[in-house]
């Protein structure tokens, strides 16, 4: 190992290639796509970029769909209240790449100002399945209609699965306990042993 944190070595590659991820991100095929993956996975540890104003600019027009779900991930924690127009209108123009929807309404979602919301419910009610799902399921997490832990996925022939639990549930509680968070579902689990038959109750 290097010695050295995530962030620190980040914030070191970054330096003067700074202005050279930005001016990459900009400029689409002409630069090659594994340098754009990088740029957004190194820009959003710089302070004197403004990186989610970068990555929605670029995601306007960026058609390579490995870079695009690299700027939408790399999105969490980095935009700001002012970008919920930016976020929807990188929503809608990405609409072909259900892979970079999750990421971009999640973080829509995760603004939830008044504004963010009204996109939101403009989006649930899309043609665009993709777009109308991943919306929905971000007013659950707005707004849910009960405390508990959301399930944003199941995997195909687990044990959720096979009990019937799925996307934009809730889990209320698990064996007649509460359940508040992943935490508390966790220890729940391993208090009862991962075979034994137990109640769920969800919303």
């Amino acid at each position: 190992t290097l010695g050295i944190s995530q962030n620190e070595f980040y914030m070191a590659f970054g330096g003067p290639m700074v202005p050279v991820m930005v001016w990459g991100l900009g400029q689409g095929d002409k630069v090659p796509a594994g340098f754009r993956v990088g740029a957004a996975y190194g820009l959003p540890w710089q302070r004197d970029v403004d990186a989610g104003k970068i990555f929605l600019e670029a995601l306007k027009t960026e058609t390579n769909a490995d870079v695009a779900r690299a700027l939408a991930e790399n999105l969490s924690g980095i935009v700001k209240p002012e970008m919920a127009s930016d976020l929807a209108a990188a929503a809608k123009a990405n609409l072909e790449n259900p892979a970079v929807l999750p990421s971009i309404i999640q973080s829509l979602g995760n603004i939830s100002t008044d504004e963010a919301v009204g996109y939101l419910e403009e989006f649930a009610r899309s043609e665009n399945e993709s777009l109308r799902n991943e919306a929905e399921l971000a007013l659950i997490a707005v707004r849910p209609p009960a405390a508990g832990l959301l399930i944003t996925y199941t995997a195909p022939n687990s044990q959720a699965e096979t009990a019937g639990i799925k996307r934009g549930d809730i889990i209320v509680s698990f064996d007649g306990q509460a359940v508040k968070d992943l935490a508390s579902l966790r220890d729940e689990i391993g208090r009862t042993g991962g075979d034994a038959l137990v109640t769920v109750m969800v919303n």
